[in-house]
């Protein structure tokens, strides 16, 4: 358990090795496992980000604060989003140890590839009083 609160992407194996060479006594990955979970701290998927530059930090936060007092002006907006599934390569099964409220730890956030890879696209909107249909885009989108 130790290793884990250390090396946050450390593996159940990798700590039972580790415990036998430290200690010379084994013990199974289940066991390292089942003691986190009942301490507390079970193995759970890393948050994935992509890194903002400095600049886009502060238009973020300039956007909120000239909005703060909105109140009648949100009923007039659309927010739409676009998913993407990449059909490559994360296949979401990698797991860090972290307790509750360490998400945004800098241990437990993994940077992901952001370069081109076969995807599915999904788009959608969504206002105060509507909903656009979902959209499936099958072909390749470019700017």
């Amino acid at each position: 358990m130790c290793m884990a609160v250390i090396d946050h992407a450390a593996t159940s194996r990798n700590t039972t090795k580790h415990i036998h060479f430290v200690t010379h006594h084994s013990v199974s990955s289940h066991t390292i496992r089942r003691h986190s979970q009942q301490s507390g701290m079970p193995a759970r998927s890393p948050l994935l980000l992509l890194p903002l530059t400095g600049n886009q930090k502060s238009l973020r936060h300039q956007w909120c604060d000239d909005r703060r007092t909105w109140k009648t002006e949100w009923s007039d907006i659309v927010f739409t989003d676009e998913s993407r599934f990449c059909l490559q390569y994360h296949d979401g099964r990698i797991r860090v140890w972290r307790h509750r409220g360490e998400r945004l730890l800098n241990c437990c956030v993994m940077h992901h590839h952001t370069g081109p890879s076969p995807v599915i696209v999904i788009w959608d909107g969504i206002g105060l009083h509507c909903r656009t249909p979902v959209v499936h885009i099958g072909s390749t989108l470019n700017s």
